[in-house]
């Protein structure tokens, strides 16, 4: 008498995990029996790997869902989930109520007929693409240390281990006020750099480096004309440049800038990680070979990403004080003019150039580190540490002699004029934005 044995069906994350057991030095026959599966079923799934973990990194859908089903209004879904992801990404809180307004709204704008945001749709809706409930009701904090020290103990922190410091990256934007004079320090503080005299003179510039502090990547700047007066008769720039009318990241850019990534690791036959934040230009990165992209908790990259910690702030401070010396000099001179984009860009060269390896190792190492809980200041007290070397001191003194030669109210201190391009640079999605993107696919 013959009997039937029911196949079982394994989700990615199951698959994943399987995986991890034969990496971890399991016997693969123990491997087997432990999840009730044949050797050729073992087999089957190591064959495909780095299928399997591409899927689980790449996929949309919840890597613990079995079937891998598509919505019955597709694009609808679509849309909302893009809306999600930007406001999410901005720690935004959501309800279900919300979400399902929102999907009729979507639902309107790309002429889907009979689409219903019931209740049923959003649990599908939250099945489908691993929505928590914690996720869409819960209220932002200006910095969750349990969720900081979470991460720094979870599986992100396990998987740095598994890489070679050289080979685990972090990269941030920052925004740069290019021209900013001391005595417009104030009228910038708080600029969103929609418009007017702040966004004409604003640069975003994307910094990548290692953990080692061994690789300093070229960096990217975004600007907003597409071939500046100053580039004439420039044969090559100390950057990958790229323009948009409001010199934004976006995640056509950064998607760019991705793929090239890949494909020099590729060359250079290396298989690195790469740790982000979740700003809506990163998070919806092309399927790539070599690079493993992985996200920092929102709202915690002021105490966990190296680059936003101090690695940039250090970039900018060494940036004002070539700035700065050249404003006294002009001034000396009797001449007045602005600093273009070109000299911008060979003095962010020039000040990446200075940053140390140490600094870099610093930072990383304060950044992955455990720390009390109940202490979000010691970010400040470790940046004061590592900023007050020489070139700090150069240029508190070109600071103070800047301050006297141009009349400074005393209300306006170095801290303001090094914090005050710390403004959004990513493009920020609108409905019309999504609708559009989903039309022409």
């Amino acid at each position: 008498m013959s009997s039937t044995v029911k196949r079982k069906q394994f989700s990615l994350e199951e698959k994943k995990n399987i995986i991890s057991e034969v990496d971890k030095g399991l016997k693969k026959g123990e491997v087997a029996k432990k999840y009730g599966i044949s050797p050729s079923t073992l087999s089957t799934i190591l064959k495909d790997r780095e299928s399997i973990l591409k899927q689980v990194q790449t996929s949309v859908f919840d890597p613990s869902r079995k079937r891998m089903r598509k919505a019955q209004f597709e694009d609808v879904d679509t849309a909302v989930y893009k809306w999600f992801q930007d406001v999410r990404s901005r720690n935004v809180p959501l309800t279900g109520p919300l979400i399902r307004e929102k999907a009729l709204e979507f639902a309107k704008m790309l002429e889907v007929e009979n689409f219903q945001a019931s209740v049923g749709w959003l649990n599908r809706f939250r099945e489908r693409y691993g929505v928590l409930s914690k996720c869409i009701s819960g209220e932002a904090s200006d910095v969750p240390m349990n969720s900081v020290n979470e991460w720094r103990n979870g599986e992100v922190a396990a998987l740095i281990k598994k890489y070679n410091p050289d080979d685990v990256f972090n990269a941030d934007e920052a925004g740069v006020f290019f021209q900013l004079e001391p005595k417009r320090t104030l009228a910038q503080k708080g600029d969103k750099c929609v418009g007017g005299k702040a966004s004409k003179q604003r640069i975003t510039v994307l910094f990548c480096c290692n953990k080692s502090g061994t690789e300093k990547r070229k960096f990217l700047i975004i600007g907003k004309s597409a071939k500046p007066r100053c580039f004439k008769n420039c044969k090559s720039l100390p950057c990958i440049y790229k323009f948009n009318k409001k010199a934004w990241m976006t995640q056509i850019i950064f998607n760019d800038w991705l793929i090239d990534f890949d494909t020099e690791m590729e060359k250079k036959k290396r298989k690195i990680l790469l740790l982000i934040d979740n700003c809506t230009p990163y998070n919806a990165p092309p399927k790539l070979d070599n690079i493993r992209v992985e996200y920092f908790p929102p709202n915690c990259t002021a105490v966990l990403q190296p680059l936003d910690q101090g690695i940039i702030r250090a970039v900018k401070s060494r940036y004002r004080t070539f700035l700065l010396r050249q404003i006294l000099c002009d001034l000396e001179k009797n001449i007045q003019r602005k600093c273009n984009v070109k000299e911008a860009i060979e003095w962010i060269c020039g000040a990446w150039d200075d940053i140390s390896q140490s600094t870099i190792t610093n930072w990383w190492k304060h950044a992955t580190t455990t720390k009390d809980a109940n202490s979000v200041s010691e970010v400040a007290e470790y940046d004061e540490s590592n900023t007050h070397d020489i070139q700090q001191s150069e240029l508190e003194q070109i600071w103070s002699t800047a301050k006297k030669k141009t009349s400074l109210p005393d209300d306006v201190n170095l801290e303001d004029y090094l914090g005050a391009d710390d403004v959004s640079t990513c493009y920020e999605l609108t409905e019309v934005d999504i609708v559009q993107s989903i039309k022409q696919r």
